[in-house]
Protein backbone atom coordinates (compact mmCIF):
# COMPACT_ATOMS: atom_id res chain seq x y z
CA UNK A 1 0.00 0.00 0.00
CA UNK A 2 1.50 3.42 -0.96
CA UNK A 3 1.24 6.29 1.75
CA UNK A 4 0.29 9.58 0.19
CA UNK A 5 1.83 12.66 2.14
CA UNK A 6 -0.51 15.42 3.36
CA UNK A 7 1.67 17.97 4.70
CA UNK A 8 1.66 20.87 2.80
CA UNK A 9 5.34 21.34 2.14
CA UNK A 10 5.72 17.33 0.72
CA UNK A 11 2.97 18.18 -1.50
CA UNK A 12 4.39 20.81 -3.01
CA UNK A 13 7.80 19.20 -3.53
CA UNK A 14 5.60 15.70 -5.23
CA UNK A 15 3.69 18.30 -7.32
CA UNK A 16 7.34 19.63 -8.36
CA UNK A 17 8.87 16.34 -9.31
CA UNK A 18 5.53 15.58 -11.23
CA UNK A 19 6.08 18.73 -12.97
CA UNK A 20 9.66 18.50 -13.76
CA UNK A 21 9.17 14.99 -14.42
CA UNK A 22 6.40 15.90 -16.83
CA UNK A 23 8.36 18.68 -18.72
CA UNK A 24 11.64 16.46 -19.03
CA UNK A 25 9.08 13.64 -21.22
CA UNK A 26 7.48 16.27 -23.26
CA UNK A 27 11.20 17.94 -24.04
CA UNK A 28 12.53 14.72 -25.19
CA UNK A 29 9.83 13.39 -27.21
CA UNK A 30 9.87 13.11 -30.64
CA UNK A 31 7.29 14.96 -32.49
CA UNK A 32 6.67 12.34 -35.50
CA UNK A 33 8.47 9.37 -37.22
CA UNK A 34 12.15 10.19 -39.41
CA UNK A 35 12.28 13.46 -37.56
CA UNK A 36 15.49 15.53 -38.69
CA UNK A 37 18.31 14.69 -35.66
CA UNK A 38 19.72 17.27 -33.78
CA UNK A 39 20.92 18.29 -30.10
CA UNK A 40 18.06 17.81 -27.57
CA UNK A 41 19.97 19.96 -24.85
CA UNK A 42 18.26 20.14 -21.63
CA UNK A 43 14.63 20.96 -20.36
CA UNK A 44 13.30 24.57 -20.59
CA UNK A 45 16.62 26.24 -21.58
CA UNK A 46 16.30 23.92 -24.53
CA UNK A 47 19.67 23.97 -26.85
CA UNK A 48 20.91 27.80 -26.12
CA UNK A 49 23.50 26.44 -24.72
CA UNK A 50 25.29 25.78 -28.20
CA UNK A 51 25.36 29.17 -29.18
CA UNK A 52 27.63 32.06 -28.43
CA UNK A 53 27.92 36.02 -29.84
CA UNK A 54 27.77 34.52 -33.56
CA UNK A 55 24.66 32.31 -33.68
CA UNK A 56 25.14 32.03 -37.24
CA UNK A 57 29.02 30.43 -36.91
CA UNK A 58 27.36 28.21 -34.44
CA UNK A 59 24.35 27.08 -36.43
CA UNK A 60 26.92 25.76 -39.21
CA UNK A 61 29.16 24.01 -37.03
CA UNK A 62 25.81 22.17 -36.05
CA UNK A 63 25.48 21.25 -39.83
CA UNK A 64 28.30 19.92 -40.06
CA UNK A 65 27.58 17.51 -37.48
CA UNK A 66 23.80 16.89 -37.83
CA UNK A 67 23.53 17.47 -41.88
CA UNK A 68 22.39 20.05 -43.63
CA UNK A 69 18.50 19.53 -41.67
CA UNK A 70 18.50 19.21 -38.01
CA UNK A 71 16.56 20.13 -35.39
CA UNK A 72 17.17 22.39 -32.76
CA UNK A 73 15.38 22.84 -28.90
CA UNK A 74 14.85 27.17 -28.27
CA UNK A 75 13.54 26.87 -25.46
CA UNK A 76 10.88 24.08 -24.97
CA UNK A 77 9.77 25.55 -29.01
CA UNK A 78 11.15 22.64 -31.36
CA UNK A 79 12.42 24.32 -34.40
CA UNK A 80 13.67 22.74 -37.68
CA UNK A 81 17.04 24.64 -39.36
CA UNK A 82 17.61 24.34 -43.17
CA UNK A 83 20.91 25.05 -44.44
CA UNK A 84 22.62 24.95 -47.74
CA UNK A 85 21.29 25.97 -51.69
CA UNK A 86 20.13 22.91 -52.20
CA UNK A 87 17.97 22.02 -49.05
CA UNK A 88 16.85 25.53 -49.21
CA UNK A 89 15.57 25.79 -52.55
CA UNK A 90 13.67 22.27 -52.17
CA UNK A 91 11.96 23.76 -48.89
CA UNK A 92 11.10 27.20 -50.43
CA UNK A 93 10.77 26.55 -54.43
CA UNK A 94 10.31 23.12 -54.98
CA UNK A 95 8.29 22.32 -51.84
CA UNK A 96 7.12 26.13 -51.78
CA UNK A 97 3.33 25.32 -50.63
CA UNK A 98 4.30 22.80 -48.34
CA UNK A 99 6.29 25.57 -46.05
CA UNK A 100 4.31 28.30 -46.81
CA UNK A 101 2.14 28.63 -43.30
CA UNK A 102 3.27 29.89 -40.33
CA UNK A 103 3.65 28.30 -36.91
CA UNK A 104 1.74 29.31 -33.84
CA UNK A 105 2.63 32.33 -31.59
CA UNK A 106 1.98 33.08 -28.48
CA UNK A 107 3.10 36.49 -29.16
CA UNK A 108 0.57 37.05 -32.39
CA UNK A 109 -1.97 35.92 -30.50
CA UNK A 110 -2.34 38.13 -27.85
CA UNK A 111 -2.79 40.67 -30.94
CA UNK A 112 -3.70 38.97 -33.86
CA UNK A 113 -5.80 35.96 -32.02
CA UNK A 114 -7.12 35.20 -35.27
CA UNK A 115 -3.97 35.37 -37.53
CA UNK A 116 -5.53 38.06 -39.95
CA UNK A 117 -4.19 40.10 -42.56
CA UNK A 118 -1.06 39.41 -44.32
CA UNK A 119 2.22 39.75 -42.74
CA UNK A 120 0.94 37.05 -39.65
CA UNK A 121 -1.67 35.50 -41.23
CA UNK A 122 -2.13 31.99 -41.68
CA UNK A 123 -1.57 30.57 -45.40
CA UNK A 124 -5.21 29.50 -46.47
CA UNK A 125 -7.59 30.69 -48.98
CA UNK A 126 -8.27 33.98 -47.19
CA UNK A 127 -4.85 34.93 -47.25
CA UNK A 128 -3.80 34.35 -50.74
CA UNK A 129 -7.36 36.47 -51.68
CA UNK A 130 -5.70 39.39 -49.29
CA UNK A 131 -2.19 38.91 -51.11
CA UNK A 132 -3.56 38.99 -54.33
CA UNK A 133 -5.66 42.35 -53.62
CA UNK A 134 -2.79 44.08 -52.25
CA UNK A 135 -0.29 43.24 -55.04
CA UNK A 136 -3.12 44.83 -57.60
CA UNK A 137 -3.83 47.55 -55.45
CA UNK A 138 0.33 48.10 -54.91
CA UNK A 139 0.26 47.88 -58.84
CA UNK A 140 -2.13 50.62 -58.89
CA UNK A 141 0.01 52.37 -56.81
CA UNK A 142 3.27 52.04 -59.43
CA UNK A 143 4.60 49.26 -57.60
CA UNK A 144 7.08 47.59 -59.95
CA UNK A 145 6.49 50.18 -62.38
CA UNK A 146 8.75 52.92 -63.80
CA UNK A 147 6.96 55.32 -62.30
CA UNK A 148 8.09 54.41 -58.63
CA UNK A 149 11.63 54.74 -59.59
CA UNK A 150 10.86 58.62 -59.99
CA UNK A 151 9.98 58.91 -56.12
CA UNK A 152 12.40 56.69 -54.78
CA UNK A 153 14.86 58.91 -57.06
CA UNK A 154 13.40 62.24 -55.58
CA UNK A 155 13.66 60.78 -51.80
CA UNK A 156 17.37 60.28 -52.82
CA UNK A 157 17.69 63.57 -54.00
CA UNK A 158 16.71 65.28 -50.09
CA UNK A 159 18.12 62.25 -48.61
CA UNK A 160 21.70 63.44 -50.00
CA UNK A 161 20.55 67.03 -49.32
CA UNK A 162 20.06 66.50 -45.41
CA UNK A 163 23.20 64.23 -45.64
CA UNK A 164 25.02 67.52 -46.38
CA UNK A 165 23.33 69.72 -44.01
CA UNK A 166 25.00 67.89 -41.57
CA UNK A 167 28.13 66.77 -42.34
CA UNK A 168 31.43 67.26 -40.36
CA UNK A 169 29.11 65.95 -37.73
CA UNK A 170 29.27 62.69 -35.72
CA UNK A 171 25.85 61.66 -36.03
CA UNK A 172 23.58 58.19 -36.34
CA UNK A 173 22.57 57.91 -39.64
CA UNK A 174 19.89 55.06 -39.03
CA UNK A 175 17.40 57.69 -37.87
CA UNK A 176 17.60 59.45 -41.33
CA UNK A 177 17.29 56.24 -43.01
CA UNK A 178 13.95 55.30 -40.82
CA UNK A 179 12.41 58.47 -42.19
CA UNK A 180 13.63 58.42 -45.96
CA UNK A 181 12.12 54.33 -46.46
CA UNK A 182 8.39 55.71 -44.91
CA UNK A 183 8.92 58.96 -47.06
CA UNK A 184 8.87 56.84 -50.24
CA UNK A 185 5.69 55.15 -49.23
CA UNK A 186 4.04 58.16 -48.40
CA UNK A 187 4.43 60.15 -51.50
CA UNK A 188 2.90 57.51 -53.19
CA UNK A 189 0.34 57.06 -50.92
CA UNK A 190 -0.60 60.39 -49.86
CA UNK A 191 0.58 62.74 -52.40
CA UNK A 192 3.27 64.16 -50.86
CA UNK A 193 6.40 64.11 -48.36
CA UNK A 194 7.37 65.15 -45.48
CA UNK A 195 9.90 66.60 -43.84
CA UNK A 196 12.58 64.58 -41.60
CA UNK A 197 12.29 67.19 -38.77
CA UNK A 198 8.29 67.37 -39.04
CA UNK A 199 6.96 66.31 -35.57
CA UNK A 200 3.93 64.75 -36.34
CA UNK A 201 6.03 62.38 -38.79
CA UNK A 202 8.65 61.84 -36.53
CA UNK A 203 6.33 60.81 -33.45
CA UNK A 204 4.79 58.05 -35.96
CA UNK A 205 8.20 56.59 -36.98
CA UNK A 206 9.48 56.94 -33.51
CA UNK A 207 6.47 54.93 -31.91
CA UNK A 208 6.66 52.98 -34.82
CA UNK A 209 10.35 51.61 -33.86
CA UNK A 210 9.37 51.26 -30.06
CA UNK A 211 6.65 49.02 -31.01
CA UNK A 212 8.96 46.61 -33.32
CA UNK A 213 11.15 46.85 -30.06
CA UNK A 214 8.76 45.39 -27.78
CA UNK A 215 7.55 42.94 -30.06
CA UNK A 216 11.24 41.93 -30.68
CA UNK A 217 11.42 41.26 -27.42
CA UNK A 218 8.23 40.12 -26.47
CA UNK A 219 8.39 36.79 -29.44
CA UNK A 220 11.22 35.44 -27.20
CA UNK A 221 8.79 34.39 -24.93
CA UNK A 222 7.49 32.00 -27.77
CA UNK A 223 10.37 29.90 -27.00
CA UNK A 224 9.41 29.53 -23.77
CA UNK A 225 5.61 28.17 -23.73
CA UNK A 226 5.10 27.40 -20.08
CA UNK A 227 6.36 31.05 -19.34
CA UNK A 228 4.30 32.35 -22.30
CA UNK A 229 0.98 30.90 -20.69
CA UNK A 230 1.73 31.96 -17.10
CA UNK A 231 2.00 35.57 -18.16
CA UNK A 232 -1.39 35.00 -20.16
CA UNK A 233 -3.27 34.28 -17.53
CA UNK A 234 -1.71 36.89 -14.94
CA UNK A 235 -2.91 39.22 -17.71
CA UNK A 236 -6.55 38.03 -18.14
CA UNK A 237 -6.46 38.43 -14.07
CA UNK A 238 -5.07 41.38 -14.03
CA UNK A 239 -7.67 42.89 -16.42
CA UNK A 240 -10.42 40.89 -14.43
CA UNK A 241 -9.52 42.36 -11.44
CA UNK A 242 -9.49 46.29 -12.99
CA UNK A 243 -12.83 45.23 -14.65
CA UNK A 244 -14.69 44.38 -10.77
Amino acid sequence: MVSVPTDPLSLLVLLMIMLLAWITTQHYLVPCKNFPPGPWGLPIIGSFMYFGSDIHKDMMKLSKKYGDVYSLKMGSHTAVVVNGVNAIKECLVKKGTDFADRPHSWTVEQYNPRYEGIASGRFDDKWQRRRQFAHTTLRGFGFGKTSMESKICEEISFLLDEFRDIQDKSIDTSAILNRSVPNVICSITFGKRFHYSDPKFSFIIDTMGKWSELMGTMYELDFLRFEGHLINQIYITTIHLVMI
